[in-house]
């Protein structure tokens, strides 16, 4: 199954996914070197979707003199 519940996103794999991503960045080489291809797919499908970079676009660091940046969705 590509997904957790079955062969469609579900809200179990939407609940999972920020710890899941959260261990892959704490140590990146571990989590390349183990053996759980179908995780790392699941991981890949989340972190590749369009959605997923619209919302983690990463913008300039705040400091008091700094405009404001307006963001629409």
């Amino acid at each position: 199954m590509p997904f957790l519940a079955g062969d469609a996103a579900r809200l179990v794999d939407m609940a999972i996914f920020p710890f899941i991503r959260q261990l892959s960045m704490v140590d990146i080489e571990w989590f390349d070197s183990q053996p759980y291809p179908s995780l790392k797919a699941w991981l890949d499908y989340f972190t590749s979707s369009s959605l997923f970079q619209m919302v983690m676009q990463k913008y300039p660091t705040w400091s008091p003199c700094s405009q404001p940046t307006l963001v629409v969705f």
